[in-house]
């Protein structure tokens, strides 16, 4: 099932971006290349990684990660790190996403 939702979800990028990569890179499949390359690939070789993992080494490792999101989530709010988009503070600026 997770496949066909891959597969269909590279089918819809690949109609709908098709027209504006070809536009700007030359290329119709610049987007899907990407989100292959820097989404998909990554994502199921950190999936396979993490499957592997024994669940009690997570487990002891999940307060000090929840602290540290907070951490990070408040960082947001501190000027000059909060990035601003419009309106809204949105994630920290060094990260660029």
């Amino acid at each position: 099932m997770l496949s066909l939702l891959l597969v269909l979800g590279l089918v819809m990028l690949t109609s709908a971006s098709g027209p504006v990569a070809w536009q700007k890179f030359g290329d119709s499949y610049w987007y899907v290349k990407h989100q292959l390359f820097y989404g998909l690939l990554p994502g199921l070789v950190l999936f396979f990684l993490f499957s592997h993992i024994d669940y009690r080494v997570l487990r002891r490792l999940a307060r000090p990660l929840f602290y540290l999101s907070l951490i990070l989530l408040l960082l947001v709010f501190v000027p000059g790190i909060g990035a601003e988009w419009g309106t809204s503070k949105s994630w920290i600026g060094f990260f660029n996403f």
